[in-house]
């Protein structure tokens, strides 16, 4: 019985489902924990009043991130239900769609937050105004993830997922970290933090595009016909 025990648990693992699982874990295990290091040494570098900033920016980033996870859920659904039925081409047009719709809304958002930035660095107690500029960045950035990362999960690609996930959290800590430094020798470590936190989303965005190269040449729009 403990040799079947030990067969049965040795298939499960070798099963790509698990591989994936694990895999996914354990790049959220990792990602954690470079997130971790980053909120201490940022910390540290910014000190209270300036970390306090940072802070609030990122829990209104993290308001306005709602709508585009609400919309990530219902896109998983279809990018699935197309997968399964094996309609590439409405998958392709999908994603295209979706990803301009949201290329737009994100240039609106970072212009009105462009010149909006001193009323809204004031609100939010920020001492430079170009904070606010950074947060437009990352709204623009993190709504172009959003789709590709829900692509990534309709189309089941875990391996995607978990590499993406590290690297968003690792370059993070990275850029966001050096930015941070710099932001210090031009006396704006939080302006610093935003931009370095958002070019990270960017590359991260960057980088899911690569098992999605094929969805770029998508021409014919669906959306009306949903």
């Amino acid at each position: 019985d403990l040799l079947k025990n030990k067969k049965g648990i040795l298939d499960y693992l070798k099963h790509p489902l698990a591989i994936s699982g694990l895999l996914v874990f354990g790049s959220t295990f990792v990602g954690n924990f470079f997130a971790f290091l980053f909120n201490f040494i940022s910390a540290r570098l910014l000190g209270p009043v300036d970390y306090g900033s940072f802070a609030a920016i990122m829990a209104v980033v993290g308001i306005t991130g709602i709508f585009s996870q609400t919309l990530s859920t219902t896109l998983v659904k279809f990018i699935s239900n197309f997968k399964g039925e094996g309609e590439v081409g409405k998958l392709q047009s999908l994603w295209k769609d979706i990803s301009l719709l949201f290329f737009f809304l994100g240039l609106v958002i970072f212009v009105l937050f462009y010149f909006f930035r001193l009323p809204l660095s004031q609100f939010l107690n920020v001492t430079s105004s170009a904070s606010m500029v950074g947060v437009g960045l990352y709204l623009w950035f993190s709504f172009l993830q959003t789709v590709n990362t829900a692509a990534l999960t309709g189309l089941q690609n875990f391996n995607f997922m978990a590499a993406s996930g590290f690297l968003g959290s690792f370059l993070k800590f990275i850029l966001g970290t050096g930015f941070i430094l710099l932001g210090i020798k031009w006396q704006a470590p939080v302006a610093g933090a935003v931009l370095g936190v958002s070019l990270s989303v960017l590359a991260v965005y960057l980088f899911t595009l690569l098992p999605l190269r094929s969805f770029v040449v998508a021409s014919r729009s669906i959306l009306p016909k949903l």
